[in-house]
């Protein structure tokens, strides 16, 4: 199994649940922890900062899962959060159910997020500036 230095953190720690966002991260603010994970992950596989950059708290954490979990077959992984990870990631990229409890504030808040980035990038200020944009 490849694994980088900056995996072996991750790897060692079997004791810590990435905690639920800060308030202020709207609609990132209304997930409940299994979505907060699903939400981190979908976001570290997409990020771009630097290695501690990122506003997101355990956003290097999940990029370092994601590059275990690519690798990583085992059914009983003893690597935190590997196994049940993939197991949310499956039903998370199958799920079209509009009344499941866990998927959809996800689908929300990865949307909320991709378009607060395509406006700081477009420099747009105004909500109808993408409408116009388009």
């Amino acid at each position: 199994m490849k694994t980088s230095s900056r995996s072996m953190s991750v790897i060692g720690r079997v004791d810590q649940e990435p905690e639920s966002p800060p308030n202020h991260a709207k609609p990132v603010a209304k997930l409940n922890s299994t979505q907060y994970r699903l939400f981190l992950i979908n976001h570290a596989a997409n990020c771009t900062a630097n290695d501690g950059e990122c506003k997101h708290n355990y956003c290097l954490e999940m990029k370092d899962l994601l590059e275990h979990m690519t690798s990583c077959r085992r059914r009983s992984c003893n690597v935190l959060h590997c196994r049940s990870s993939r197991l949310m990631m499956n039903h998370f990229i199958r799920c079209r159910d509009e009344e499941c409890e866990v998927c959809p504030p996800v689908h929300e808040a990865l949307m909320d997020e991709f378009w607060k980035g395509t406006k700081r990038k477009l420099n747009f200020t105004k909500e109808n500036d993408i409408a116009t944009a388009l």
